[in-house]
């Protein structure tokens, strides 16, 4: 056999190995978005289970809660069990406890309404309650139809071990997206996919009518080509959640969607300007979608000298009823 005829071989054998390979791969399981979910979970879950747990082998054992030492955390790996289900919190919001909200951003391409009006995402919401998404989208034959699509979060992606509050406190926090176009020119955007900068993840879709109970899709080469081509579809078996501040970054939407009586929305983002640009584009979010408008003298937060870090505003809804709302700025 020639060298030439031998090296395409090779090729040939590479390429075929390689593409068995990434069928079997999990597209989420070899990105950064473990690591992150891990390292996070580990930080701010893992010790109150481990302290939890070693107080409740201390009373079947006799001994008095005061005796175990809290030395939880260091050097202890976060197995995908040991996590705090996400649905595990329904009790507490039950006993008058707090609700607590993940949000995250669906990505979705050029198909929708949405990204027509450079949103390119739609709010996705997590909870202990429900996980999933609804808005006003545009269909296979060009009309517009609107989306509710919720599942109980003791039954989403139940084969998967269920959601984890660490699972969702990633994905509301994966910042770093290839699919993000401000982030970068699209061929920057393609050199993060390359390199796994990716911190998003991909989910199954509550909107399916069979695949939203089924694990994390297996494929690897199917879901980077997408992530490549920026095809990101509201209406497939599987979507892609990136940072909830890819759609909104002050966390107001999901709660005026809720109609909470009185909101405290803190402004963290980065604002070297003064510009308000977080806030803003949530009011217009809240307008646009819910009819709802948001009166709110922002002009004391401005400038490098801001006469106030708290603003105090109106929420008016559609029925003609009002609500308080907070804003202060992260100093």
């Amino acid at each position: 056999i020639s060298f030439s005829l031998r090296v395409l071989y090779y090729l040939v054998f590479v390429c075929l190995f390689g593409h068995a390979l990434a069928s079997c791969a999990g597209v989420n399981r070899y990105s950064m978005h473990s690591f992150y979910r891990i390292r996070l979970a580990q930080c701010y879950l893992l010790p109150r289970l481990m302290k939890a747990k070693r107080e409740s082998e201390a009373r079947r054992a006799g001994e008095t809660s005061g005796s175990t030492r809290n030395h939880e955390g260091a050097g202890v790996r976060l197995a995908p069990r040991e996590d705090l289900a996400l649905s595990g919190l329904k009790r507490a919001s039950e006993n008058g406890g707090p609700l607590i909200l993940f949000n995250a951003a669906l990505n979705v391409s050029s198909r929708s309404r949405l990204a027509s009006q450079e949103r390119r995402a739609v709010s996705f919401s997590m909870s202990s309650l429900f996980c999933g998404y609804s808005g006003t989208v545009e269909n296979a034959r060009g009309d517009l139809e609107r989306i509710e699509a919720f599942r109980p979060a003791h039954d989403y992606m139940v084969e998967n071990l269920r959601i984890t509050c660490g699972f969702a406190m990633a994905t509301s926090g994966a910042a770093i997206s290839p699919t993000v176009v401000f982030q970068g020119t699209p061929r920057f955007n393609v050199l993060m996919s390359i390199l796994n900068l990716r911190l998003g993840v991909w989910v199954p879709n509550p909107r399916h009518p069979t695949s939203w109970k089924r694990e994390m899709p297996r494929s690897l080469i199917h879901f980077l080509l997408r992530e490549f081509a920026g095809q990101m579809q509201h209406d497939g078996s599987f979507v892609y959640l990136s940072d909830g501040g890819h759609f909104e970054n002050v966390g107001i939407y999901e709660l005026v969607r809720r109609r909470c009586r009185v909101i405290v929305a803190s402004d963290g983002a980065e604002d070297s300007g003064s510009v308000m640009r977080a806030v803003s584009v949530a009011i217009e979010r809240c307008r646009v979608d819910f009819g709802v408008e948001i009166d709110l003298d922002l002009a004391g937060l401005k400038g490098q000298r801001a006469q106030s870090h708290v603003a105090l505003g109106k929420i008016i809804y559609p029925d003609g009823k009002r609500i308080v709302f907070h804003h202060a700025v992260g100093v």
